[in-house]
């Protein structure tokens, strides 16, 4: 068996990219889905109220 300098499971899989057993919280999951949305949907509406016509 050769040795893999990437941090290999039991499985084969990388244990730094995907684990097999991590322990998710949902709390931190919806606040990195806010993390990321919220901004972006006040930039969609910056940009549609940006490219409003004259009236």
């Amino acid at each position: 068996m050769v040795a893999s300098p990437l941090p290999m499971g039991r499985n084969g899989r990388l244990t730094l990219l995907c684990p097999s057993r991590m322990e998710t919280n949902p709390l931190g999951f919806i606040t990195s889905l806010l993390f990321v949305l919220v901004p972006a949907l006040f930039l969609v509406i910056l940009y549609i109220q940006t490219n409003k016509p004259q009236t």
